[in-house]
């Protein structure tokens, strides 16, 4: 969970500091729990609710969260964080967490305040002791995530010098068109990727995504790699009639081992939500992504009716453009910021 949740309210009383304490993973989880989930309750995906059961699940475990917290360092990164009291209820939290090997990044996450209590400048001192707590254990950075939308949380991240890196938007369509737009031009060459070309995919993914955005979450080459049990496990559930996986290429006629384009789709068959993926070489933006997005809702014509769903770099505007164009509607922004310390 990642999100932010912040508005302005009117004023209130001056804060005492002695409202403000870490997190008591024996006592504190539930609350939590329940504060975060009525801070994103519209946001909440099921990957969210199923932390959230987790952490509610730790909180019920009473003496062994306890012992867990004690004696083991990466638990206690894992659940560290602040909260902040009123007459004895959490009504502010703010979740921190070490995010690689050596504790030079650091991940905040989940700053909540409940409705009542907002406007009075306790996410600000959640922020401003997260921070300090970063920097004493030798952190160099913090991330956190904010939604596009949310101009009060933003404003408050920037105050505190947090830079924005890039960002990832959500988009969906409720169901194929039953018209689908002509596409800009043809695209002689789309083809089905081979299992020994996934190495271009992988370079073609690095080319598609913004610099900085590497910085935090690097394209991973296990993530294109077709290892055998990969393919054995797509084709028994496509045999079952689970699931089918499709994965199209246009190849560069003028460097034959690189790609222009990556098109992959996950279609369900049973239930669920078909997943569209999509990587456009920076030279071919604005020329090819309408061709591709109607060859993939034509391809999914032959399958259920159900919605559909993708996920790209906010900076890509050419094909959010063209997802628009065939009646996509973005869902939700995440963007990524970060600040040195």
């Amino acid at each position: 969970m990642t999100t932010h949740a912040l508005t302005t309210a009117a004023a209130k009383p001056q804060l005492e500091p002695t409202n403000l304490r870490p997190l008591n993973v024996r006592r504190d989880l539930g609350e939590v729990a329940d504060l975060i989930y009525d801070a994103f309750a519209d946001e909440l995906d099921t990957s969210g609710l199923s932390a959230l059961r987790e952490m509610r699940a730790f909180g019920h475990m009473g003496p062994f969260t306890l012992l867990l917290s004690h004696f083991n360092p990466d638990f206690h990164d894992m659940l560290a964080g602040f909260v902040w009291e009123e007459d004895s209820e959490v009504v502010g939290n703010i979740t921190v967490q070490r995010v690689d090997t050596y504790g030079q990044r650091w991940a905040i996450a989940n700053v909540a305040v409940a409705l009542p209590f907002r406007g009075r400048g306790i996410a600000r001192r959640l922020m401003a002791v997260t921070l300090d707590h970063i920097r004493a254990r030798g952190g160099d950075w913090a991330i956190l995530q904010v939604r596009r939308d949310n101009d009060v949380a933003r404003g408050l991240y920037e105050r505190l010098g947090f830079e924005v890196l890039g960002g990832v938007s959500d988009y969906r369509l409720a169901r194929v068109p039953e018209t689908v737009p002509a596409a800009m031009q043809p695209l002689p060459g789309l083809r089905s990727l081979r299992a020994d070309e996934w190495y271009a995919t992988y370079e073609l993914a690095l080319a598609a995504t913004p610099n900085l955005m590497h910085w935090w979450r690097p394209v991973r080459a296990d993530n294109f790699r077709l290892y055998f049990e990969r393919r054995l496990g797509e084709a028994v559930a496509d045999m079952a009639g689970h699931s089918r996986v499709v994965r199209l290429v246009l190849p560069d006629p003028a460097k034959p081992n690189q790609f222009l384009a990556f098109l992959m789709l996950r279609i369900a068959r049973w239930q669920g939500t078909h997943a569209l993926r999509l990587f456009v070489h920076p030279d071919q933006r604005g020329q090819i992504e309408q061709a591709l997005i109607r060859h993939a809702l034509d391809i999914l014509t032959a399958y259920p009716l159900f919605p559909i769903h993708i996920s790209l770099q906010a900076a890509d505007q050419e094909t959010a453009a063209a997802l628009q164009q065939f009646g996509f509607a973005e869902t939700r922004t995440l963007l990524t910021m970060r600040k040195r310390l």
